[in-house]
């Protein structure tokens, strides 16, 4: 039976989402007058039809022959803009020749209506979210994310990067833990960080390209090939291979499993022996390689894998307010960063 007190919570919830749906129907429809407005900047014609793909920083205006994508506020924007000069940066540089026909050219960008707005060449194929659950498919297009390794791969020395690796995560996650009362695990978040940090100084690493968010539904498929990736607003220059690794690895095992990515993660720091079904996918995908790269061990790379996808995650809007998202995603974790189970 609900309490009182939950009914009149639930009320009022329910009285501010309906105060809030004309304000969402206006800002929808300012957001499509914004993209077709950009879409005939960019010389376009016949501004209606295609398909519309909102969440809480952009709306995505899908055409036949382009994609407009206009920022909902100043996290959208950044993004859009991280996304846009990491496209240019590919489309220019000699050393990825190979593979840039994977990624969308773009067509305009600018400031449209007080909106940052992108206009973007519309890649060929369907997701692979479609497909996540087959071996098969997963492993060949490993396969062809390797080329994009193989050009980008360079050495740094670590020294330079290791703000922006670790402890400037750390500090995103570990506030958020201590905004939700952790304290404890928000201390060993940023110990862990600190110690990953020291081990590391001075060491000279291999590093690549990293997309920085390499889920199926941002890999396109055309006859059995990859024909397109797109989103590369979370990519990073200077970054360990295994992130991008262990994102198309893990992530479609959590959906399978209809489990949070923080869960599954969990699952595979506590298990000591990591001859687990997931652990011998990502052994077979040559994570061990990647490792040595950066001289990690597979446990403290999944560490710094979730560590900067939680990262970026509480910096959306709404994640960081979420019970069920902090509990699944960066509580089960760091509780098990705490308790040293991942040693």
């Amino acid at each position: 039976m609900i309490t009182a007190t939950r009914a009149l919570d639930t009320g009022t919830f329910v009285i501010e989402r309906m105060r809030e749906q004309p304000r969402r129907r206006r800002e929808r429809d300012e957001l499509a007058q914004t993209a077709r407005q950009a879409y005939l900047l960019a010389g376009g014609s016949a501004p209606t039809g295609g398909d519309w793909v909102w969440n809480s920083h952009r709306a995505t205006w899908i055409r036949k022959n382009a994609v407009v994508k206009v920022a909902r506020g100043p996290y959208g924007e950044t993004s859009l803009r991280r996304d846009l000069a990491v496209r240019t940066h590919i489309h220019t540089d000699p050393a990825t020749a190979s593979w840039k026909a994977q990624v969308a050219r773009t067509y305009w960008a600018g400031d449209c209506l007080g909106r940052f707005a992108v206009v973007e060449e519309r890649l060929p194929g369907v997701p692979l979210v479609d497909l996540m659950h087959d071996t098969g498919v997963l492993f060949a297009v490993a396969d062809e994310l390797a080329e994009i390794r193989r050009t980008t791969t360079h050495q740094v020395i670590a020294d330079d990067r290791l703000f922006t690796w670790f402890q400037g995560p750390a500090s995103t996650v570990s506030g958020v833990l201590r905004r939700w009362g952790d304290l404890r695990a928000a201390d060993a978040v940023t110990a862990w960080a600190a110690d990953a940090a020291g081990a590391m100084q001075g060491r000279t690493c291999r590093v690549a390209l990293v997309h920085g968010d390499l889920w199926p539904g941002n890999v396109l498929l055309q006859g059995g090939s990859v024909s397109g990736l797109i989103d590369w607003d979370q990519a990073a220059f200077h970054d360990a291979a295994l992130h991008d690794v262990l994102h198309l690895t893990v992530f479609p095992a959590a959906k399978e499993r209809r489990l949070d990515l923080g869960l599954v993660i969990r699952e595979v720091l506590t298990d000591r022996t990591t001859k687990g079904e997931l652990g011998g996918l990502l052994r077979e995908r040559g994570i061990d390689h990647d490792c040595r790269d950066v001289g990690m061990s597979l446990r403290n790379a999944l560490i710094w894998y979730w560590l900067r996808h939680v990262a970026r995650m509480a910096r959306e809007p709404g994640h960081a307010n979420n019970p069920r998202w902090v509990a699944n995603n960066v509580v089960a974790v760091a509780t098990a960063i705490e308790e040293g189970d991942y040693k």
